[in-house]
């Protein structure tokens, strides 16, 4: 992967996103006819901002570059840095065109869009792509001796900033003989502030407008998979006590488990009983899953080493994945009731309904 400090930013254009409205098809853009002449300081920021992306490893994402034909954003990149300053600003224009015709619902914010042709120390091109949407800040200033703050409504890429997006492609310093044009020559990056396990990344921006491929990912598989394996346990497994009993060998599949990979159907197999429960998984989540699965649990991690069960109306318990069922156990009969020792060392609830059935 690049070292974005590395690195030695040579063009760089911005242009502005404007959201998409009703009435228009997606957003468009403002266009900036001028390449942008970064102080010292300016370049050190937008090195800070890439290089922290990366060591958050639960939004960083190396992909596959998957769209490459003509109109594509690889395609636009490939072959700039032989091109004049107005063929690069012109480029530049039809890429943001590109990323503002992802934008097709109105709930995408617009911002400002980056464009960076850099290179790194080993004299490969890299083109970064980064949308920065608008932050509100305040600012306090001085005019004619009165005291004033200042309303700022288009900051951007500042440090507490939640709301950025970033796409990389770069040359890589050796080619590979494994994979396939153009991922052999090039590398990919995308990054997205936003994303987290109970959403998925922007796919108009990583999908629609880069045109990669994150689905081959080792840690998007896995939580594709602990999440619809999750959710077939909660909803086919009518017993408490066995679903209770999965969840525990759903988690153990990442964390005690010590095979590098897995196989839905071989897990499905080795671990419901019941025919119909295996049917119903063969036919609601396998098809939907690679047939082999490389384990990587760093997005699934929260919830390995957590437990939650859920009631309905809303009421939860959670704690600890290691000392939960020391903590909080089910009475399921009247006997196990009586057998309860009501000293000042146990707190009985009453919860209105089953566990793990949040409807």
């Amino acid at each position: 992967m690049i070292n974005f400090y590395d690195l030695e930013f040579k063009r760089v254009v911005l242009h502005q996103i404007v959201a998409k409205s009703n009435g228009i098809e997606h957003a468009t853009i403002v266009a900036d006819e001028n390449l942008f002449d970064l102080s010292f300081d300016v370049i050190n920021i937008i090195k800070e901002r890439l290089a922290k992306s990366m060591t958050k490893i639960s939004k960083a994402f190396e992909p596959e570059i998957f769209d490459y034909m003509g109109g594509t954003f690889f395609s636009f990149c490939e072959d700039l840095k032989s091109k004049t300053d107005a063929k690069f600003i012109s480029t530049s224009v039809d890429i943001a065109m590109l990323l503002a015709r992802s934008m097709t619902k109105n709930n995408i914010p617009g911002g400002s869009f980056i464009f960076i042709e850099a290179m790194t120390s080993n004299f490969k091109q890299c083109y970064i792509a980064i949308k920065a949407e608008w932050n509100i800040a305040l600012r306090y200033e001085v005019h004619n001796r009165q005291s004033v703050i200042k309303v700022l409504d288009d900051i951007f890429l500042d440090s507490s900033s939640k709301n950025f997006k970033v796409g990389v492609i770069y040359e890589k310093d050796e080619s590979d003989t494994i994979t396939k044009y153009p991922n052999n020559f090039f590398g990919a990056y995308f990054y997205d502030e936003q994303f987290s396990i109970d959403s998925k990344p922007a796919e108009y921006f990583y999908k629609d407008f880069l045109g990669f491929n994150l689905e081959s990912l080792a840690k998007i598989q896995s939580l594709k998979f602990f999440k619809s394996t999750d959710s077939f346990i909660k909803t086919f497994v009518d017993s408490p006590i066995q679903k209770d009993e999965f969840m525990k060998v759903l988690k153990q599949e990442f964390t005690s488990n010590e095979e590098p990979s897995l196989k839905p159907i071989e897990f499905a197999q080795s671990y419901f009983q019941e025919p119909e429960i295996i049917d119903s998984y063969l036919n609601e989540v396998v098809p939907y899953l690679p047939t082999v699965i490389s384990k990587d649990s760093v997005l699934i991690k929260n919830k390995l080493e957590k437990k939650k069960i859920e009631f309905p109306n809303n009421i939860q318990i959670q704690g600890p994945e290691r000392t939960f069922d020391y903590s909080v156990e089910i009475i399921n009969s009247i006997e196990e009731l009586e057998n309860i020792n009501f000293d000042e060392s146990v707190t009985l609830i009453k919860i209105k309904g089953k566990p793990y059935n949040n409807k």
